[in-house]
């Protein structure tokens, strides 16, 4: 009878389930996101007893990220089901972040690749660099110093084993579709040099189109170390100064 029970329960909770999955359908997928999880929040006795699904839990960290005040008052007041802080970190912690060009994200994006129309596999390639304090830990979980210069292969032999005070970020972004996606990041003390800069290029370059996705435009800022860069590509650029405008960009086509 137990048994009879329990699979008559499981079955009341798939029907729910997708009862729920018709009706907020036609929601924006982070609003379906959301209702679920008030769905499971009532269907437990104590807050400690919910399961948080990764997109939610993912979700949730971008919410403290960039305003943690109002995290913390909504946690408290329980306008949504949120994770306590110890739950986010201890999801940081399982991400495991390096630098460089992962392997693992090209197999992600080779995947997406595949289940997406031509037209929504061109785009541009972005790279943007910004100074940082210099701070040196170790890390327990790797048993590696982080916060010193890597540029992967292309870390100059000079800089080796220095502390790091600027990062330098690619990613990709079609020029259809509402997605952006950043795909790595380097340490280097300074800004990264011109020929540094230009071989991380045409690594980013090849990978995202071994990846199944299109690299028609390389986006970069009018800094001097992107200037040197495009000389070295063999690309003349005008001398001018932006001044007091929104144009931060400026974007080049390479043939």
């Amino acid at each position: 009878m137990k048994m009879k029970i329990n699979s008559l329960k499981q079955k009341f909770n798939l029907i729910k389930e997708k009862k729920i999955d018709e009706i907020i359908k036609d929601l924006p997928q982070t609003q379906q996101e959301a209702i679920k999880m008030c769905f499971k929040a009532s269907s437990v006795k104590s807050g400690k007893g919910i399961r948080y699904t990764n997109n939610w839990v993912y979700e949730c960290i971008l919410m403290k990220i960039k305003n943690p005040a109002l995290y913390k008052k909504m946690r408290r007041e329980q306008i949504l089901p949120l994770p306590s802080l110890v739950t986010l970190q201890r999801y940081i912690k399982m991400l495991e972040p390096a630098y460089g060009f992962q392997k693992s994200t090209f197999e992600m994006l080779k995947e997406k690749s595949k289940h997406m129309d031509d037209a929504g596999r061109h785009g541009c390639l972005l790279l943007d660099e910004m100074s940082l304090s210099s701070l040196m830990t170790f890390n327990k979980l790797t048993l590696n110093i982080d916060g010193l210069v890597d540029l992967g292969q292309f870390t100059p032999e000079h800089q080796v084993n220095e502390m790091a005070d600027h990062a330098l970020i690619f990613m990709y972004q079609p020029c259809r579709g509402p997605w952006l996606q950043a795909f790595g990041a380097f340490l280097s003390k300074g800004a990264a040099p011109n020929n540094v800069l230009q071989k991380l290029i045409i690594e980013a370059t090849l990978l995202l189109e071994n990846s199944g996705f299109q690299v028609h435009n390389i986006v970069t800022d009018g800094g001097p170390w992107n200037r040197g860069m495009w000389n070295s590509f063999g690309v003349g650029l005008p001398d001018f100064k932006i001044q007091n405008t929104g144009l931060k960009k400026c974007l080049f086509q390479i043939q």
